[in-house]
């Protein structure tokens, strides 16, 4: 491997040098690319048009139309390349599509009205009306058009809108050359085409394809350390002491938890730029398992402090100022007791809210905090891959972006957050038992800080192409890390296992078992039995505390998977980028014993121990049972009662599938419901003739509306002569600032007059520069444009870097600062005289446009931020519905059993991975289970394929025959999936525009912002969750669980009720279902939940099941109560931010859901339900075979492999006879 290594590596001499200093510079960071193209972009423009004869060659006004567009044009398309991802090249010919559309309806139109007025082009009553007529049903069209198909032609149906809105009120007052204002708009619209498409292209670009590398390299990071986080709260002596993140205080998560159970914003994470690119690259050395257990070092503590959380750095200094603010009141005695209080309830209240123990908020706060930016960069990366099949990237040897292997990586991160984040969700509760975790925390930490090593290796290849070896290595000590674990939890358990055997031996028949012996005849039913002695309750706790440890090692195996899964598809990523790295790869994956070591270990983990040893069960089931003191046998009604689940009893009735029932609509009385039903009536039709939806004929009108009221400022001539002739400015503003939500428009006007106010002072600042470098003239001397150039240049760099620098939402305030600049000081440029007294009418006339866009969106139709999130939220929870159904789609085995039908499947997911070629070789299941013991032979070489299970394979040629990175499974639901998440982010982006909206006829007048970001978390967590048990099956090749068979009818009843809790809830948030019935979906889904795992939990163990069988079944149920776990949270918290106006429904879901007499058949029941997690995500590590294993080489070279592949047929696919069989033992 070091040879395929070595031609993957990095150059010689100078240019390695160079490439080092290069890959880490500033020039990687977006805002500085965009500060550079800006300025080259100014730069090449006015050195083109400064000259004179130039200058008015290229004229149509002095003021209103020249050169000046030009150069706003085109560095208009740069800066919304930024903020869009939108190419450069499709944003120019966007441009041109909709200002050649634009001009030709609008000559249409005024040649259209010449004739109707006999030829008359005066200013006049019937010009005006006939102008005012057919413009407004123009704008409306384009404006509906925009907003209908906005993922396709929205910036062209913008510069369209405002071709025909400025163009019909330029051409008003011409008399002669109509045609003129729309030629020079299409020249100028062409010029800055070719000047920001080449710049855009060869200048530092900012491709798609460099978005979603770095967006995806960013989330490797944040992964890593959200793993490596949640490992540390793991292991910790005292995890209520907070011992990750100790910068941020209790007091920090106390402002979060008022402010919604949030710290800080998330809007900005997307500006945030790496600053530690060059983190564990090349990676660090082999971690010393003895060094893990010691202190860490100064620097290293500061380090990872320094990058923990991914915060901007203005969040870091002020987080840091707070603690130091609150350390100094402590210091000083000032600090307030009611103040601590108050923290202190906060506190409780948002842990309340998020299932946490209030205790351990402050410590499981800072890792939710860590895994938004994540989230959000993988869903950045994933929005931005639809742009990247339309565009060139002239620096990399791959020009054309290979989305296909992009898609899956994104897929894995994805997957792989989930898995880290599962690790979290069973410890807030605070019942997780941890003291075999603690145990092996040295070699947990090496695991978790391997994998972190791991993802930022895998980050910087893929973001600076650094070389494949030295991250081909660190994935080697990765396997080796965890296979030593694997080795040290399996060596533990057997002295653990021996320990208990001996104290079951020693010990009298406990309480509970004595009970199974049946009564006599017409006896009595036995009163309950006493406490269990203590060594059940001893028993029982230890196997509580094993199910905790085998829950982190099944999801730091799970992670290893995404890790390695992502390793496999490197070479497809890189493509062309790096020579030798498909040899390497294959190298290592081909010939990497310590990996197939760890998957030996764990399928030869058989438990044919049980019948030989009854008084020490270890089966999944039985496990189970000693933690719950229920005997090793299948328990009965009569052994439960005795039990921790003696109150269990009463949900063994199977409950019936409760349906939310709709509510009629409010009917208002008199002339308001006659209103309303006319306006129903007029929305409907529209959208059945043109398929325009009610918002989108609002926009539309909105625009006409707003259009027509700033036209009577171009109209009335009074008016006209009043602003200098300069209305058409007002025009202008209605239409770019024009927002489908009234927060939006609210924002955004603030944004533009701000943004207007800067600019004119920039750009009086610019003009009077460049007046004093000329001798206090403006004459046409070199040294004006020399000096206007320069400063326009430097001003420009700074204005574009704050666009990306400082979030998409204050973005637009930098792009008016910037382009109204070249407004204010180049009017006049080419002439003798300068003109600063436009910079005031300019702002006059933005403060009357925005007023009227203001009154319009408020008045005519308003389509509010408020509506938009219940959309958005009712439309995610619907998304999670479909999620949930083709997940639990997997659970039984298909109905055909041919094979045939499997085998398609799974030959069009690999089509779909762009792997080749599947086969999917799945057991046939008998009809009788008693046959279950038979085995069928899989390939020469690979384990036997155990029944239920799925080994995938593929046969095309090289490497990538050996493994797959992901299956079938996840190829099904990762579209709706990452489309669920886009709809749970929306109402995150929604919150600006929230934030600013006040409904005088609303109650709440604003939306309680801090119950939305809750119902945000608690979305992004039910689909987490809902998702995690695909990840399970694919992360072993999964895809049945035999054990859940039996039960198929109860299980169908459950999934059904889940899907209408679902609904109900979506239903509830659009405001067609109450409150109240939506609790009780929710509550009706518990029910379920109890039903069935005491269904499973009685019968009799299928026969020829193996242990993956039972744990994944067992894992699924266990999934199911933390689903309904988390709806009941959710059902809550979008009660309060959605519902708050109805207090009788939050006061009856409330009673509902807050009952825990309602939510547990007794004290424990849902504590241990979420403890079955652990037993059911966990793998057994095979303890006697791990423990006779000798440690396996790290790594093999690549000339061994080639050595090895020469001496194969010619004919015969390189590594053709190491073909790795996943054999999954487990749910994770």
């Amino acid at each position: 491997m070091e040879q395929a290594a070595a031609k993957s590596g990095s150059p010689p001499g100078r240019r390695a040098r160079f490439m080092q200093w290069w890959l880490h510079s500033p020039f990687q960071a977006v805002w500085m690319r965009l500060a550079v193209q800006a300025g080259v972009s100014t730069l090449l423009i006015l050195c083109t048009f400064s000259a004179p004869a130039v200058w008015q060659l290229h004229e149509y006004d002095p003021i209103l139309a020249n050169p000046v567009l030009v150069l706003v044009l085109a560095n208009l398309s740069l800066l919304f390349t930024a903020n869009t991802g939108l190419p450069v090249a499709r944003i120019g010919i966007e441009a041109v599509l909709g200002s050649l559309v634009g001009g030709v309806a609008t000559l249409g139109v005024v040649y259209l009205v010449q004739g109707i007025t006999g030829g008359n082009n005066s200013p006049g009553v019937l010009k005006a009306a006939m102008l005012l007529l057919f413009g407004s049903i123009l704008l409306f069209l384009s404006t509906a058009s925009r907003f209908r198909w906005q993922q396709h032609i929205s910036l062209a149906a913008l510069l369209c809108t405002l071709t025909i809105a400025v163009g019909i009120s330029v051409v008003y007052h011409a008399q002669t050359r109509l045609w003129s204002f729309v030629v020079h708009w299409w020249w100028y619209i062409g010029l800055s085409v070719l000047f920001s498409v080449p710049v855009g292209t060869l200048v530092l670009p900012l491709p798609a394809g460099w978005v979603v590398r770095k967006q995806l390299a960013r989330a490797l990071r944040q992964e890593g350390a959200v793993l490596e986080a949640a490992v540390l709260l793991l292991t910790a002596e005292h995890p209520a002491a907070g011992t990750v993140d100790t910068v941020k205080s209790a007091e920090h998560a106390a402002e979060g938890a008022a402010d919604g159970g949030e710290v800080g914003s998330y809007n900005k994470q997307d500006e945030e730029e790496d600053e530690d690119d060059d983190l564990d690259f090349p990676p660090s050395p082999p971690l010393d398992e003895q060094a893990d257990m010691q202190p860490a070092s100064l620097t290293g503590t500061l380090r990872r402090l320094w990058h923990t959380g991914r915060g901007s750095s203005m969040r870091r200094v002020t987080s840091l100022g707070t603690s130091l603010s609150h350390l100094s009141f402590a210091a000083s005695g000032r600090r307030s007791s009611s103040k601590g209080l108050q923290a202190s309830k906060h506190i409780q209240a948002a842990a309340a809210a998020l299932g946490v123990r209030p205790d351990l908020y402050a410590a499981v706060e800072p890792i939710y905090r860590m895994s938004e930016p994540a989230a959000a960069s993988i869903q950045a990366a994933w929005a931005h891959m639809r742009y990247t099949s339309a565009e060139v990237d002239a620096y990399r040897r791959t020009h054309i972006f290979p989305s296909l292997p992009f898609h899956r990586l994104l897929l894995l991160a994805r997957t792989m957050l989930s898995s880290a984040m599962m690790l979290v969700y069973p410890l807030q509760s605070g019942a997780a038992k941890l003291g075999a975790s603690r145990k092996h925390a040295g070699h947990l930490q090496r695991a978790a800080a391997e994998i972190k090593h791991c993802c930022n290796c895998l980050a910087a290849v893929l973001r600076h192409n650094a070389p494949a070896g030295p991250a081909l290595e660190q994935l080697g000590r990765l396997e080796l890390a965890f296979w030593e674990l694997q080795q040290a939890v399996g060596v533990s358990e057997m002295a653990a296992a021996a320990a208990a055997a001996q104290v079951v031996a020693e010990s009298p028949l406990t309480a509970d078992q004595a009970e199974l012996q049946p009564p006599g005849a017409g006896a009595a039913a036995p009163p309950p039995a006493a406490a269990a002695d203590g060594n059940d309750e001893a028993a029982a706790d230890a196997a509580q505390d094993s199910l905790a440890l085998h829950l982190s090692l099944s999801m730091l195996f799970t992670c290893c998977t995404r890790v390695r899964g992502m390793y496999q598809i490197l070479p497809q990523a890189l493509a062309r980028d790096q020579e030798g790295v498909s040899e390497a790869v294959a190298a290592h994956f081909a010939t990497s014993s310590v990996w197939h070591a760890v998957q030996t270990a764990r399928m030869q983990a058989v438990y044919d121990a049980d019948a030989a040893s009854p008084q020490l069960p270890h089966s999944p089931r039985n496990t189970y049972r000693q933690s719950q003191l229920l005997p090793s046998e299948p328990p009965t009604s009569r052994s439960l009662l005795g039990s921790r689940s003696a109150a269990a009893l009463d949900r063994l009735v199977k409950p019936s599938v409760h349906v939310a029932e709709a509510v009629a609509p409010r009917q208002r009385a008199g002339w308001a419901q006659r209103i309303s039903a006319a306006t129903r009536l007029g929305f409907s039709a529209v959208e059945r003739v043109t398929g325009f939806s009610r918002g989108q004929t609002s926009l539309g009108l909105q625009m006409a509306v707003a259009w027509i009221a700033s036209m009577f400022l171009v109209i009335i001539p009074s008016v006209y002569e009043a602003l200098a002739r300069r209305s058409v400015w007002a025009v202008f503003i209605i239409v770019v600032v024009h927002e489908p939500l009234v927060g939006s428009v609210v924002w955004k006007s603030f944004l533009r007059f701000s943004g207007t106010v800067v600019a004119g002072i920039l750009g009086l600042g610019a003009l009077y520069f460049s007046v004093l470098c000329n001798g206090l003239s403006f004459e046409n001397h070199p040294a004006k444009f020399i000096a206007m150039t320069a400063a326009l240049v430097v001003l420009t760099m700074p204005l574009a870097a704050g666009v990306a620098r400082y979030g998409v939402q204050n973005a637009y305030f930098f792009i008016v600062s910037c382009l109204i600049m070249y407004t204010v000081a180049l009017p006049g440029y080419a002439h003798t005289s300068p003109m600063p007294v436009l910079a005031l009418w300019r702002l006059a006339c933005t403060a009357i446009g925005l007023a009227l866009e203001l009154v319009v969106a408020v008045c005519v139709f308003p389509v509010s931020a408020r509506s938009a999130a219940h959309a958005s939220t009712a439309g995610a929870l619907r998304g999670m519905a479909d999620v949930a159904a083709l997940v639990f789609s997997s659970v039984l085995p298909a109905a055909d059993d041919s094979g045939e039908q499997k085998a398609e499947a799974a030959s069009a997911a690999g089509n779909e991975a762009g792997a080749g070629q599947q086969q999917q070789q799945q057991q046939q299941r008998p009809q009788q289970h008693e046959e279950g013991q038979e085995q069928q032979a899989a390939e020469p070489g690979s384990p036997d394929v155990r029944r239920g299970h799925v080994a995938v394979k593929i046969s095309t040629e090289g490497w990538q025959g050996k493994e797959v990175a992901h299956g079938a499974v996840l190829s099904r639901i990762y579209k709706p999936t990452m489309e669920s998440y886009g709809r749970i982010n929306t109402l995150r982006m929604l919150l600006a525009p929230l934030r600013v909206e006040y409904h005088p006829f609303k109650q709440p007048h604003r939306f309680p912002l801090g119950p939305g970001r809750l119902s945000n978390r608690l979305c992004r967590r039910m689909l987490n969750v809902i998702t995690c048990f695909a990840v399970a099956m694919d992360s072993h090749r999964t895809e049945s669980v035999p054990l859940l068979a039996p039960h198929a009818a109860e299980l169908a009843g459950l999934v059904a009720q889940l899907r209408e809790a679902l609904l109900g809830l979506s239903s509830m948030v659009a405001g067609s279902v109450s409150l109240e019935s939506a609790a009780l979906t929710v509550a009706a889904l518990e029910r379920h939940a109890h039903a069935f795992l005491l269904r499973v939990l009685l019968s009799e163990p299928l026969p020829g099941l193996s242990t993956a069988d039972t744990t994944q079944g067992l894992a699924f149920v266990a999934m199911l109560f933390h689903v309904a776990a988390v709806a009941r949270l959710l059902c809550l918290a979008l009660g309060s931010a959605f519902c708050a106006d109805d207090v009788r429904g939050l006061s009856a879901a409330s009673a509902v859901l807050r009952d825990d007499a309602q939510w547990t058949a007794d004290g424990r029941l849902l504590t241990i339900a979420a403890q079955l997690v652990s037993e059911a995500l966990s793998a057994v590590d095979g303890e006697d075979v791990v423990a006779e294993m000798p440690p396996p080489e790290v790594a093999v070279t690549a000339a061994a492999v080639k050595a090895q592949s020469t001496t194969q047929s010619p004919s015969q696919p390189a590594h053709a006879d190491l073909a790795v069989s996943f054999m999954p033992t487990n749910a994770f």
